[in-house]
């Protein structure tokens, strides 16, 4: 193991522990990272520059919303999400994605995060959780999230049969929600937002179909403006309003 490695061994242990001593007093799940400083950026930074209310990212000069936000205007609202590349951070979610049996605390921790969607989202919102990819049926957490959205209002949907999409490429027809019933607001569960091509067709596939607002909720995310694999993707949808 190399010190690298080593190092973002203990900072996950130490992660963990913070986590789950936190859990103990039973506070919300954003509470817990924002103390644990996983947060972009961190609070009680705020007051050092102009944030997007909704997303965090730097505003734009004369502007109250972020450029990314501005792309994505009237299409679906970016939620608060950790950033995977905090290295505390990334090993966890690493390890959630990709491991056969998350720890016990993750999952209590997807459940604090439902109820926060529940009790912010409006009335008629129905929750659809972004199915597991055929070529990776193990992953746990799509099952997690159904687990703990059993008692709200949910819909199916089915993963198209082909792989991944391309990366960073928006496919309006990529899902087929011709079945799904009429929906006003629709919020999106998903583990990670990588460029976005994933919970951008689904979106993107809802609003053709009549949503009127959907809202995607990870519990990781890299979005990173200044690299074009992350910015494809609202290009794509940019060109397709």
């Amino acid at each position: 193991m190399t010190p690298k490695h080593k190092l973002l061994q203990h900072e996950s242990a130490v992660a963990i522990a913070d986590v789950e001593a936190m859990w103990t007093e039973r506070r919300s799940a954003r509470a817990v990272l924002n103390d644990l400083g996983l947060y972009w950026p961190w609070r009680g930074l705020e007051h050092t520059m102009s944030l997007c209310p909704v997303c965090r990212l730097p505003t734009d000069t004369g502007s109250d919303c972020s450029a990314v936000c501005r792309a994505l205007s009237g299409w679906f609202t970016l939620d608060f999400a950790t950033y995977s590349t905090a290295r505390a951070l990334e090993p966890l979610l690493r390890t959630f994605k990709d491991a056969s049996q998350p720890e016990a605390w993750m999952s209590e921790f997807l459940q604090d995060l439902v109820e926060e969607c529940r009790d912010n989202a409006p009335p008629d919102t129905v929750f659809i959780t972004v199915p597991h990819n055929n070529d990776r049926r193990w992953q746990p957490n799509a099952i997690i999230w159904k687990r703990w959205t059993a008692h709200l209002p949910t819909c199916a949907i089915q993963r198209p049969r082909e792989g991944r999409p391309a990366r960073g490429l928006i496919d309006p027809i990529r899902f087929d929600v011709s079945a799904l019933p009429n929906l006003s607001s629709v919020t999106l569960l998903d583990d990670f937002w990588t460029t976005g091509a994933t919970l951008g067709s689904l979106a993107l596939s809802l609003r053709n179909a009549g949503a009127n607002h959907v809202t995607a909720v990870t519990i990781g995310r890299q979005l990173r403006p200044d690299r074009p694999a992350s910015t494809r993707a609202y290009r794509a949808l940019t060109a397709r309003r």
